[in-house]
């Protein structure tokens, strides 16, 4: 109990020692320039639609759980917590922390596997970089007018995407063969000790054999559209509190 008392104090001191080193590297007196010369309703209507992605946000989290968990007890605010600690984490902390302690989080709040939430998370995020490939892809062919360097992103993107979906998608189907790498490497590694590991593969890879369909994908796709098509608004909001006449690509973008 005292172990995890520390840790918690620890992670508490850690984030607050990050947002205080970044407030040191902020211009605060421009900062309050520009605030009192934009449009304070464009600023209200941004911060609204922004809570409202918030709570959009976990609903993709219980379609996931019902396709890829649906032994385990689906409620929305232990979601909403949990996505909550991670972005507040992934702000602080480097190479995605939050996602990882968003599993735990399921874990302790609705008693999920560690695994099993590595998964739902895998999933989610996955499902986020592709909606907002397409974005950018999309955006990029509707500005008027495209620098060279612009084109040859959309061309990246567009391949990156491709190779991204198709690895996803083979590593899922291609599951068996994965999980019998990893048995034979912990047989020679960890006899005795890699059968927890092994467990925890299998349930990983049990999770995501469930989302391998389109049925399955499709409501998790489509509050991917709606999630980001009300990002881009809030953006648009934002972006025209300070620069009047802003297009819907550049906020998008």
């Amino acid at each position: 109990m005292r172990a995890r008392w520390r840790l918690r104090i620890a992670f508490v001191v850690l984030f607050v020692a990050g947002i205080a080193w970044a407030a040191s590297k902020v211009d605060w007196m421009q900062v309050g320039r520009q605030l009192t010369a934009a449009s304070l309703p464009m600023q209200a209507i941004m911060a609204l639609i922004w809570l409202v992605v918030l709570f959009i946000r976990p609903f993709r989290l219980l379609s996931l759980m019902r396709t890829m968990a649906p032994s385990a007890e689906r409620r929305y605010w232990p979601l909403w917590s949990a996505n909550m600690i991670a972005m507040a984490t992934n702000t602080v902390l480097p190479m995605r922390a939050g996602d990882f302690m968003m599993a735990f989080v399921m874990r302790q709040s609705m008693g999920i596997t560690t695994a099993r939430g590595y998964s739902i998370v895998l999933v989610d995020r996955f499902v986020d970089f592709a909606t907002v490939a397409v974005v950018l892809v999309s955006m990029l062919s509707l500005v008027p007018a495209v620098v060279p360097w612009a084109q040859d992103l959309r061309v990246a993107v567009l391949v990156g995407l491709v190779v991204f979906v198709a690895g996803f998608w083979a590593g899922i189907r291609l599951r068996g063969v994965w999980l019998s790498l990893l048995d034979r490497l912990l047989a020679k590694v960890a006899p005795h000790r890699g059968g927890p590991w092994r467990e925890k593969a299998h349930d990983l890879f049990a999770g995501l054999a469930q989302i391998g369909s389109v049925r399955a994908l499709a409501p998790v796709l489509l509050l991917s559209a709606v999630l980001w098509a009300v990002t881009v608004a809030s953006y648009w909001f934002g972006v025209n509190a300070f620069w009047p006449n802003t297009s819907i690509a550049a906020a998008a973008f």
